[in-house]
């Protein structure tokens, strides 16, 4: 029961994981499928005048902070261009993952780099992980499986 994983690569690569193709709501949607079995955290963008600006992280159970902006040069920590604030991260992010795993939810569904690297691939060769390659052709069909795919690992509870 423990450690199953499901991961959509994020990053370059025939328009998988790209900025746009979805992923976000493909995790959104799976989580309302799942209603109360589900929980943990996404990052939503923040635009403003038709560009992103930043990042708002959100918990399932509805909770929601900034995480990273454009703007906050003066943050120490940085990912690309967005200054991220390491306390939303751990105070949010970090305690709604917790509290998943100390609730007994063995699923876990994330994005993950697209890209060859230690932690991803370390992440890709779990026994039990599934990888699922999102495009803007194939969005309904990765959404049936993914779903499919959690709920023989996650099965709806009994009366």
């Amino acid at each position: 029961r423990g450690g199953v994983v499901a991961v959509f690569p994020a990053g370059p690569g025939g328009g998988a994981g790209r900025p746009g193709v979805g992923k976000t709501i493909l995790l959104r949607r799976l989580a309302h499928e799942l209603e109360c079995r589900a929980g943990g955290v996404y990052p939503e963008e923040i635009r403003e005048r038709g560009g992103r600006v930043g990042f708002r992280l959100v918990t399932l159970d509805g909770s929601a902070k900034v995480s990273a902006r454009v703007r906050w040069h003066d943050r120490p920590h940085r990912v690309g261009r967005y200054g991220v604030d390491l306390v939303v991260l751990d105070h949010l992010g970090v305690e709604a993952i917790r509290r998943v795993v100390a609730s007994g939810k063995v699923v876990l569904v994330a994005t993950i780099l697209a890209s060859s690297h230690p932690w991803a691939d370390s992440i890709r060769c779990r026994p039990g992980c599934t990888e699922f390659v999102l495009t803007p052709a194939n969005r309904g069909e990765v959404f049936e499986r993914a779903l499919q795919w959690v709920l023989e690992r996650c099965p709806v509870p009994g009366p």
